[in-house]
């Protein structure tokens, strides 16, 4: 099992509707490469989520889900997500 965390931006994740987009996109990445989420825990300072498989496998899923979610949140006229 390998766990990873992205800290957000102050107010990134305030809303409601911005964090379940998060999760829905972390499950969504989960389920098209095949990688089992075991745990994710989403608030207003970030996310953790943990992976069934070696850390690599971990740092590519938060790496891919941290451009999908900024794409998407740049795209919406709200800015990066995530800190550098």
């Amino acid at each position: 099992m390998a766990a990873v965390a992205l800290h957000a931006l102050p107010r990134a994740l305030a809303d409601h509707e911005v964090r379940e987009t998060v999760r829905a996109a972390a499950e969504a990445l989960a389920e098209r490469q095949g990688v089992k989420l075991v745990h994710l825990w989403i608030d207003a300072d970030g996310l953790e989520a943990e992976l069934e498989g070696p850390p690599l496998v971990a740092m590519g899923f938060a790496a891919e889900l941290r451009t999908t979610t900024n794409r998407w949140a740049v795209h919406r006229g709200l800015g990066e997500l995530w800190r550098s």
